[in-house]
């Protein structure tokens, strides 16, 4: 059944895509598998003109809801705003701070830019996430084994010092 998914959180910028929309390597693959278990959010500090035009045009699969950065607070994407059981919760972005208040939800990923294209296996950031979000999306409270990959997986990630 569609609503007994888990929601999946996902930011656009430097997390799927980066500048005019250059696509995070694996992107499709990762959208492609994660579709089929998760209910797909989209939940950006950017303007909502430009969103759209990533979720319409580039994200290849349904967004169940959107939200830009008039959700957010004081910097932060405030995950009770979906109305959702946060134990069923997941939240990517490059930006650990996004999810404060929040922490137990979130998964960072290495910020993708053009920049730092030529690295290609650092860049596969998300698909190295799949096993995880794959093996825990039937599980009735998702945390418990988020925490365990964090904590077991955030340094080999190299995440800035800050998080």
């Amino acid at each position: 059944m569609e609503s007994s998914k888990p929601t999946l959180v996902l930011d656009i910028d430097n997390t799927l895509v980066c500048g005019r929309a250059t696509k995070r390597p694996g992107l499709d693959e990762f959208l492609a598998r994660v579709s089929k278990l998760y209910e797909i959010v989209v939940f950006t500090s950017g303007n909502r003109e430009r969103a759209d035009r990533i979720i319409d045009h580039i994200l290849k699969v349904n967004v169940a809801r959107r939200l830009y950065n008039d959700s957010c607070v004081r910097g932060t994407k405030p995950l009770e705003i979906l109305g959702k059981d946060l134990r069923r919760v997941v939240a990517i972005d490059d930006n650990p701070l996004a999810f404060a208040g929040n922490e137990e939800n979130g998964l960072a990923v290495v910020p993708f830019s053009e920049w730092s294209m030529e690295e290609e296996e650092r860049e596969k950031n998300l698909i190295k996430l799949l096993p995880l979000l794959e093996g825990i999306s039937s599980l009735e409270d998702l945390r418990p084994p988020l925490k365990q990959w964090k904590e077991g997986i955030e340094s080999e990630l190299k995440l800035p010092s800050s998080c």
